[in-house]
């Protein structure tokens, strides 16, 4: 189609139908850039937990001198290795996913891989509770490490229940996807 054929095309539809058109290509690009985001994040979150996790710490400044140079002190165990397989796999997958949804434009299959990554978050957070690798008694602050101790705790179990309740409603909407007959 020639661009002024499609440009008499766009100015004879009614209103509605522009903004349908113009709704469906935002759409399309805002998923795609949805996707891009996650891929980029989980590229970023892969290489930070992967080789710079023990930049991962306590930072307290110590001036001798004159000259101030800070001091890091680590609170991640090596129960931290037992948990980076599964953070790895999960962003792996994140990434996989997502590529799959940017070249792949079918609801019921966005709906059912976001759904699948949302269940490797849970398990991912949940299996870090359980692991917990963290120290806090390394930080020099005593009441700092008393407090952080439990706070990473309630944390990490409110972004469980969040997490849950959204793959939950993700779950829903996929069966309900599935159940309800299309209508042309």
């Amino acid at each position: 189609m020639t661009k002024k054929h499609e440009q008499h095309n766009t100015q004879t539809l009614p209103e509605s139908s522009r903004k349908c058109d113009d709704s469906v290509k935002n759409s399309n690009t805002g998923r795609i850039t949805s996707s891009s985001f996650a891929i980029a994040w989980s590229i970023v979150l892969l290489v930070l937990f992967t080789f710079f996790h023990q930049y991962i710490a306590y930072y307290e400044p110590e001036t001798i001198g004159g000259v101030s140079k800070w001091i890091r002190y680590p609170i991640l165990t090596e129960a931290f290795f037992s948990w980076l397989p599964i953070l790895v796999a999960t962003l792996v997958l994140f990434i996989i996913g997502h590529i799959i949804l940017i070249y792949f434009d079918k609801y019921l299959l966005q709906e059912t891989v976001l759904t699948v990554l949302s269940l490797f978050v849970v398990v991912t957070v949940l299996s870090l509770l359980f692991i917990f690798p963290f120290d806090f008694t390394r930080i020099p602050h005593v009441e700092m490490a008393s407090v952080l101790y439990p706070f990473t705790r309630i944390a990490l179990i409110g972004a469980i229940v969040v997490l849950g309740v959204g793959t939950l409603v993700k779950l829903i909407k996929l069966i309900v996807g599935i159940s309800m007959p299309k209508t042309s």
